[in-house]
């Protein structure tokens, strides 16, 4: 089993980070990219929230920004399918819905059951993006893949407390 120090020290190599406590929007979007691709886990993710109290705030803050420019990019990208921007309007809520229980749940049990959800709304989001990249071009993957990695990681990472005050 990896210690937590390996598991940092790894993610700080991949994504070429000094120091995780003072995060740019540039290295939390290419933590993001590790992610989808599979290079991070969420494992080093939690590794780092543990190692640095301050990892999660502004990993959350880089993910804010980054979904505020979801709709210069739609703009952007061009014609969508209004069915997919609607299913994930909804996610987006949901997701939104969930964070706010997460910050008010006292329970272990609860937080794990709110994890659960996240991530399913996370494989919703995944399929949706699937589907919007099947009908358009390979912006869409980069772009959902990104926004949805954003959602399921930092929000694990609030609901489970990893970086700071934990209910």
């Amino acid at each position: 089993m990896e210690n937590n120090n390996s598991l940092v020290a790894e993610v700080k190599e991949k994504a070429n980070l000094t120091n995780s406590e003072e995060l740019s929007l540039e290295e939390s979007q290419k933590i993001l990219n590790l992610i989808e691709e599979g290079e991070i886990e969420e494992k080093h993710i939690k590794a780092l929230a543990k190692d640095s109290p301050k990892f999660s705030t502004k990993f959350i803050e880089s993910m804010t920004e980054l979904v505020h420019t979801f709709p210069s990019l739609v703009e952007k990208v061009g014609d969508v399918n209004q069915e997919a921007l609607d299913k994930i309007d909804h996610i987006n809520h949901t997701v939104k819905t969930l964070n706010e229980l997460a910050d008010n749940i006292q329970s272990d049990e609860g937080k794990i059951r709110i994890a659960e959800l996240i991530f399913q709304v996370s494989k919703d989001y995944s399929e949706t993006i699937k589907e919007i990249n099947s009908n358009n071009n390979n912006t869409w993957s980069k772009i959902g893949g990104t926004i949805a990695s954003a959602f399921v990681f930092g929000l694990a990472i609030i609901v489970q407390g990893f970086g700071g005050d934990s209910t």
